[in-house]
Formats: C-alpha cells, structure tokens, sequence
C-alpha cells in the first residue's frame, strides 16, 4: 500500500515523475498500476522510462498496455513499446522450457 501511493506522489508531481527510470525494477507488483497509468503522461521522456522499466520488471499484466503502444504516433515510443514486450515475452519463454 505504501509502495503504490509513493509510486502514485512521484508521478503526480512534474518535478519528480522522471523517477520511474530508477528502482522501478524493484516494485511489486502493485506498483503496476501507477506506471500502466503513467504510460499518458504528456512527457515523452516518462513515458519512454516507464515502458523501459515495465519491459524489465517482466510481469504479464502490463502487456496489452503495451501493446497497444505499438500504434502510438511516436516511433521512439513504439521502439521502446517493442522492446519491452519482448523482454517480457522472453522472460515468460525461459519459464515455459
């Protein structure tokens, strides 16, 4: 619970959502909901980070958010989008072998 309104305070204030680059990798699980939703920032600086940081958490449950990054306007934010998915799909590979 703390965790999430943490995540939910760095977000929110414009001075501190570029914090998502660093350490999310170690949120739990409920911290996923704060970056799906960061995934509309209007920066695309956060939004790069917070796509980066969800393709190295490699839990599942950001994946259709992610997915329909694909078919934002801004490449870099589709390479990114890209990228992360496959992180996540590579990391559910090694588990199914």
């Amino acid at each position: 619970m703390i965790l999430i309104l943490v995540t939910k305070v760095l977000l929110s204030s414009p001075t501190c959502r570029y914090a998502p680059r660093k350490g999310t990798s170690r949120l739990e699980v409920k911290g996923i909901p704060a970056l799906i939703e960061a995934l509309n920032d209007s920066d695309n600086f956060v939004r790069e980070h917070v796509i980066d940081s969800l393709g190295k958490m490699r839990y599942m449950q950001p994946l259709r958010h992610l997915e329909k990054l694909l078919e934002d306007s801004d490449p870099e934010i589709r390479d990114c989008a890209r990228n992360a998915i496959q992180n996540i799909m590579s990391a559910r590979a090694t588990f199914d072998d």
